[in-house]
């Protein structure tokens, strides 16, 4: 009897293996389309990843009403991997520490002040340090608009490499009129000038560079809620009232087809099985922290910081350092309807419907009795959040040896 119990559990624990192997599978599957349709390379040349949160993390209306929710959770910075899990480093806590042990160039290029000056006053607001400006506010809502136009056309596509069907040319025109608009509206080109004017500033004088981010930190922290406060705030595009409204919803769809031929994870998926959900992006800023300065050569970390550097460039590296990625954006989901689920090998009686599929949770579904194929209907109606949009931080600091010397 006893080596038949262990016989069963070994069998039982063969079984949990090859389901999360099969699940491991599914996910790759779930990242690389999503990937496709959401990744991209930003406004600034940034190239764009994601960061799956599984299961997808729950989001409720009156959590959008308190703005340490959000901001306690980007202020989070991940840990390695295609999963999202908290690493216990903030990232208001990391820049703070940056600011207080940099070791500046006391060399210094003769400086234009001048057009430092209406750089910052381009993009941040005179009388309140650490805000954003009227003109930068705007660069960020046509930014987000055409963001959102480009996540269209990039579902589409990625949808017509399976189904072969056309992508239309309305998704298109959508996207050169968005750019319009943020070129015409969203003072694309004064905002990237003034950030390049700002970067030529930071390299010519370090001293005033690291005096002005100090002053502009600390204003940004008086303002919200000072420093007992554990988070500070993001700016988010569109505004967190507007996020469970209908603009900027787009429709996306994973089928058999996407698991590629021959691949079909048996215990999940039934060959009819199809998931359909409305996916959301929300851009992420944080006026109060300024990444011109990890591109700069003219700053060190003290011999006495707590480490050696901010990002190895690298996150995969056994030491990436504290703040290797940075996340720019969130990935909404609703109105998931998954149906053709037929989890177990054929002919067994049904089980219950798995806590997640993928990144999406399946919490509080509602389920339909199995269909002509032997598959179930699952509905998930509420709003999660299924992704965490980010970037690498380049390897810094890298300082000049030429200005220490």
């Amino acid at each position: 009897m006893r080596a038949l119990r262990g016989l069963a559990a070994a069998l039982c624990c063969l079984c949990l293996w090859a389901q999360d192997r099969q699940g491991e599978a599914l996910l790759d599957y779930m990242h690389a389309k999503l990937s496709a349709s959401f990744a991209r390379a930003d406004e600034a040349g940034n190239q764009e990843f994601l960061v799956l949160a599984v299961p997808g993390i729950p989001l409720q209306p009156d959590e959008l009403e308190t703005p340490d929710y959000i901001s306690g959770l980007v202020d989070q910075v991940p840990g390695p991997g295609r999963n999202y899990t908290p690493s216990g480093r903030r990232y208001s806590v990391i820049y703070e520490e940056i600011l207080n042990q940099v070791a500046a160039s006391r060399l210094q290029v003769a400086a234009d002040a001048d057009l430092a000056l209406k750089a910052k006053r381009m993009l941040f607001d005179r009388s309140r340090l650490g805000k954003p400006s009227r003109e930068y506010l705007a660069y960020l809502k046509y930014a987000a608009e055409y963001a959102t136009a480009q996540d269209a056309r990039a579902i589409a596509l990625a949808e017509s490499r399976t189904s072969s069907k056309p992508v239309s040319p309305d998704l298109e025109q959508a996207v050169a009129a968005a750019r319009k608009n943020l070129v015409n509206h969203g003072y694309r080109q004064r905002i990237l000038k003034a950030q390049a004017d700002l970067l030529q500033g930071y390299e010519s004088n370090a001293k005033v560079m690291f005096e002005n981010l100090r002053r502009q930190f600390r204003s940004a922290r008086r303002h919200t809620g000072g420093d007992g406060q554990p988070w500070m705030p993001v700016l988010a595009s569109p505004p967190m009232d507007q996020w469970l409204s209908g603009n900027g919803w787009h429709p996306w769809a994973f089928h058999q087809s996407d698991c590629g031929p021959g691949s079909r994870p048996e215990v999940d998926w039934s060959p009819a099985m199809t998931l359909t959900v409305q996916i959301k992006r929300v851009k992420v800023e944080r006026p109060w922290l300024d990444t011109v300065i990890f591109s700069t050569h003219n700053w060190r970390l003290q011999d006495s910081a707590r480490y050696r550097l901010v990002s190895s460039g690298d996150p995969e590296d056994p030491d990436p350092g504290p703040m290797p990625v940075l996340v720019t954006g969130i990935l909404l989901a609703r109105q998931l309807s998954l149906t053709g689920y037929a989890p177990g090998p054929t002919g067994r009686r049904q089980a219950a419907p798995p806590a997640h599929l993928g990144p999406f949770a399946l919490k509080g579904s509602k389920s339909r009795p199995p269909r002509g194929d032997g598959g179930t209907a699952i509905q998930v109606e509420d709003p999660q959040i299924i992704a965490l949009i980010c970037r690498v931080v380049p390897k810094s600091p890298t300082p000049d040896p030429r200005l220490f010397r």
